[in-house]
């Protein structure tokens, strides 16, 4: 912004002083207590009549410029002028959106447009203005607006949220704006006020459209008539025509209240404001006035019957693939940073050749002179467009792109297919022929589309070509090779270029399905046994062949070393960058649990968490991470599973804040305002945490649960890094830098843990031996773990308490039926075993089997946080040893057969024989399909672990409770359906239930 103004001095607030010294070298001007001293006493001493030579503002001068986020992450800063803002207000005035006398409250921040309405339009009407002390905005709207006898308010619907109607009786009128209305919103204060929804872009004076009053029955999305203003609705593939009435199209603005543009920035304002497009209908007076400029909001909308608008959505370049929101423009944006590209385009390039979902393409062209293409000129259409030569890729340009992607974009926006050309056509209005490339595109016969699969360019620039042939003498390769094709699908030229040339494993088609049947087609053919963690560590084919024949001829050195250096290298690197040895200490040591930020609270045991959160009276609010679109579609998500869990009430909905965000992604995926809120200073300076009467009332976070993770099965170490590893270690970061945070609680899992072991930091040794036994997941697990021991024993006293639970395995109770997790290793088990007919023997009946209900981890959860020893500096691990003795479980499934079909025990060695076929036989309907590998390596003891030495005196008592809830969830399971659902006993859903997913 600093920039974009061109500025040359900036005046800010003394709280703000120090933080904008490291951000600029201008000059600063503080509006401190001296300061303002001195501006007063020049005051005095000028007081004089205004000059008629004194300079007075114009119409066409800027009355201010407010700055809203573009979509390539650098703000925009739109000017308005001063007749623009009169025209608007005066709109506004008429209307009646401000009355004399009535007390508006000046909500909104000052780096939000709706602030100015909340300030000039009161003045302008003789209303009365009432704003609020900073700290209580949020945390004490209820009261503000009763203590200033507010009769009118603008808010957000997200903040409108926060208030209870109820709370509230004397407000008249409130006006919702700045984001879509829900219906929910619209039951919930239709009753008791004057419900207003309005619009308006930052682009335009304020407001530029506003329903009369909104009714419980009214459609939420219908934000009304313009003020003001002309408001047309635009053919979205053709601006120069409007769009059929019926018809959904952009909505653009017309009149006075229309903004100059872009400050310093022609190009973003040629591209949203027309000076005057065909079809403006004009009347004499406006044909020569700024009255014909028109904004194109990027908003998509539709005539109601009666004239009003319904908001649809953005026409922003946004796509969903594979349930994830990719924003397209973003990965051109960050291809756009190498500057040996010139342009980019990105699509999805659907998948004829393989019948699967489509993937994520780019197209790039290079600066002339980059490659050896013949310079060709600018074409109109795309049929000229052609691939670089092989010979000439430019690989450096490659391993920049692959940084500039890396470093801005989430794993799932990185594309699939990296197309380089010349140059990339335009269309007969002058824009991207989009169409045109990805059409083009979709003409490419697979061999041409391997050559730029992007992961295949990354290997050729990390390796020499010349080693990426397979030698015609490397029979297992060819033969590695040959599987693979015949699993995808597809011949061997259509997954590479020619017989010979190798492939990115990881860029084949394989999903992690697939990947099973891929290691198990191995290990049948060579008749070795590899193991899911290894063939997940080998790149490609080649490499992938050298692991088998290391496997047929056994070495008695280990290639496990060097994974496991990386691992402790990531353990030493983060705990030395989170650093809580100089966290502040505490500003609170109440044993209240205050405001929690939950991880994971849509998972199995996250959502049984979140309820017990919310049913708790320390906890005052809990602010949940969400994948989702919307903080309406996350809550969505949150009482989805919270309804299958079976404990949701709509009143739940007050005391849930949705943070979208996402544990793989930097500050995990949350708003800068949210992590600010999270990391920073709790949401207001350290000065106003720390003096706070009642910390529990403000926005501060004060405990952390995290919860969250990504489980899979079949995913390295590498892969589940960033979401397991990294996020844990950003909460930490947060604890380190936020006095306000009290406790933080990791719920882990994954790796097998000893449970006479009370280390919670292991030595070198004994957690190398550890990282090894274990597959990514667990590894991922056990790095976070020590992160968090290793951190706790290095605070100092008063700092933040931290704590690990270690749950074994989670099944449901019987005060929600039983309700499982259909993905968990226990049920895809113990379904294997009803379809075969039988267990396996193992080789003590009398080992341990940790098993937790969801209930019991989550009153753990609580215990231990609210434990006084919590608050001392030392870190403490929870390793949970409910659970019941194997022969026990089994008795307790056969409970909950009704003796209809019982589960009979059965030798190892017959029943792992029985169960690899009965595998074989249904593929991936079969359940135990996705585990196979791990029952296959497991040996005999499946379940079973050595019992607990310390287990206390009423502990059968205890065995019985878990037996119960055993034959609680395998009676749930029959009903519906997962075990004999079917006369051909595969499980076909029908039913919302627990599978596992990405957090």
């Amino acid at each position: 912004m600093f920039d974009a103004v061109d500025a040359h001095f900036l005046i800010c607030s003394p709280t703000q002083q120090q933080r904008l010294a490291n951000l600029t070298a201008l000059s600063i001007v503080c509006l401190d207590e001296k300061m303002q001293h001195r501006l007063r006493a020049q005051s005095r001493h000028q007081q004089r009549p205004l000059s008629p030579y004194t300079p007075r503002a114009k119409p066409h001068d800027p009355a201010y410029v407010v700055f809203t986020s573009g979509t390539t992450g650098v703000p925009k800063g739109t000017v308005l002028e001063h007749g623009q803002v009169a025209s608007g207000f005066y709109a506004q005035v008429e209307r009646g959106l401000f009355r004399p006398k009535w007390r508006m409250l000046q909500f909104a921040a000052y780096n939000f447009d709706p602030c100015i309405a909340d300030i000039i339009g009161p003045l302008l009407v003789g209303g009365c203005i009432c704003i609020p002390e900073e700290e209580e905005r949020l945390t004490e709207l209820a009261a503000i607006i009763n203590r200033f006898d507010i009769d009118i308010v603008e808010l957000t619907p997200s903040v409108a949220n926060i208030l209870d109607p109820l709370d509230v009786p004397g407000l008249k009128v409130l006006r919702l704006g700045g984001e879509a209305v829900t219906s929910a919103q619209v039951e919930r204060w239709a009753a008791h006020v004057f419900l207003e929804n309005s619009y308006g872009p930052s682009e335009c004076c304020i407001t530029c459209a506003i329903t009369p009053q909104v009714t419980q029955v009214a459609n939420p999305a219908n934000f009304g008539a313009a003020i003001g203003c002309h408001l047309w609705i635009v053919d979205i593939n053709d601006r120069t025509k409007l769009a059929p009435i019926g018809f959904i199209g952009e909505l653009a603005v017309q009149g006075p209240n229309v903004g100059r543009g872009y400050i310093n920035n022609s190009e973003a304002s040629r591209h949203s404001f027309l000076p005057r497009p065909p079809w403006l209908l004009e009347n004499e007076e406006e044909k020569e006035s700024s009255a014909s400029r028109v904004y194109m909001t990027g908003d998509l909308v539709k005539y109601h019957s009666d004239g009003t608008l319904i908001f649809v959505g953005r026409r922003d370049d946004q796509i969903k693939l594979r349930g994830q929101r990719i924003e397209l423009g973003e990965i051109e944006h960050a291809a756009l940073q190498v500057e040996d590209f010139e342009a980019a385009v990105a699509f999805v390039l659907e998948s004829h050749h393989s019948g699967s979902v489509g993937h994520l393409a780019l197209a790039l062209s290079l600066r002339r002179g980059s490659t050896s293409i013949p310079h060709i000129p600018l074409s109109r259409d795309s049929s000229s467009l052609r691939l670089c030569d092989e010979e000439a890729i430019p690989y450096p340009e490659i391993q920049r792109l692959e940084q500039a992607l890396t470093s801005r974009l989430a794993k799932y926006m990185i594309p699939w297919f990296c197309l380089i050309v010349d140059e990339l056509p335009m269309s007969n209005s002058g824009k991207m022929d989009r169409k045109g490339v990805q059409k083009w595109a979709e003409s490419l016969q697979p061999s041409e589309l391997e050559r730029f699969r992007y992961s295949r360019l990354l290997g050729l620039n990390q390796r020499n070509a010349a080693t990426e042939r397979i030698s015609p003498t490397d029979s297992v390769a060819i033969t590695l090779k040959s599987l693979l094709a015949l699993l995808i699908g597809s011949s061997i030229d259509e997954i590479a270029g020619a017989e010979l040339d190798d492939i990115v494993i990881a860029s084949s088609g394989l999903d992690s399905i697939r990947s099973v049947s891929y290691v198990r087609s191995i290990n049948q053919h060579f008749s070795i046994r590899m193991a899911m963690k290894n063939f997940l560590r080998q790149g490609t084919v080649k490499e992938l062949a050298r692991e088998v024949d290391r496997l047929r001829c056994p070495s008695p050195v280990s290639d496990d070393m060097e994974d496991v250096d990386i691992m402790l290298k990531d353990l030493d690197d983060l705990t030395s960058r989170v650093n809580l040895g100089e966290a502040s200490e505490s500003t609170s040591h109440r044993q209240s649990l205050g405001n929690v930020f939950l991880t994971g609270a849509t998972g199995y045991v996250g959502t049984i968490l979140l309820n017990f959160l919310l049913i708790h009276p320390g906890v005052r609010c809990v602010c949940v991470l969400v994948r989702a679109g919307s903080p309406e579609a996350g809550l969505r998500r949150i009482a989805k599973a919270a309804a299958i869990a079976g404990w949701w009430k709509e009143s739940y909905r007050e005391r849930i804040q949705v943070w979208l965000g996402d544990l793989a992604r930097p500050q995990l995926g949350l708003s800068n305002t949210q992590w600010g809120l999270l990391a920073l200073t709790g949401g207001g300076s350290e000065e106003s945490s720390s003096s706070s009467k009642d910390d529990d009332a403000d926005s501060s976070i004060h405990t952390i649960i995290h919860n969250g993770a990504l489980v899979n099965w079949y995913l390295s170490y590498s892969a589940l890094r960033a979401a397991n590893v990294d996020s844990t270690a950003q909460l930490l970061y947060a604890v380190a830098h936020n006095p306000a945070i009290r406790k933080f609680l990791f719920v882990s899992g994954g790796s097998q843990w000893d449970p006479n072991d009370g280390n919670d930091c292991l030595e070198e040794i004994q957690l190398t031996h550890q990282l090894r036994e274990t597959n990514g997941y667990g590894q991922s697990k056990l790095v976070a773990e020590q992160l968090v021991a290793r951190l706790g024993h290095a605070t100092s006293r008063g700092a933040t308490a931290l704590a690990t639970l270690k749950p074994g395995l989670v099944i449901g109770s019987q005060g929600n039926g039983g309700v499982a997790n259909l993905d968990d290793f226990l049920w895809r088990l113990v379904s294997g075993c009803f379809q075969l007919g039988s267990y396996c023997e193992e080789s003590d009946p009398e080992g341990w089997i940790y098993v937790a209900r969801g209930e019991d981890i989550a009153r753990t959860v609580l215990n231990e946080l609210e434990l006084p020893q919590l608050s001392c500096s030392t870190s403490k691990q929870r390793k949970m040893l409910l659970g019941l003795r194997v022969e026990r479980f089994w008795a307790a499934v056969n409970a909950a057969l009704d003796n209809d079909r019982p589960i009979r025990r059965t030798n190892h060695h017959d029943w792992l024989a029985s169960l690899s076929q009965q595998v074989s036989r249904d593929g991936p309907q079969h359940p135990c399909w996705p585990v196979i590998h791990m029952i296959e390596q497991q040996g005999s003891d499946l379940l079973g672990s050595p019992r607990p030495r310390c287990l206390p005196a009423n502990w059968e008592q205890g065995e019985e409770v878990m037996a119960a809830a055993v034959t609680c969830n395998v009676r749930y399971l029959r009903k519906i359906g997962f075990l004999g659902g079917s006369d051909d006993g595969k499980w076909r859903r029908d039913h919302d239930v627990f599978v596992r997913g990405r957090v």
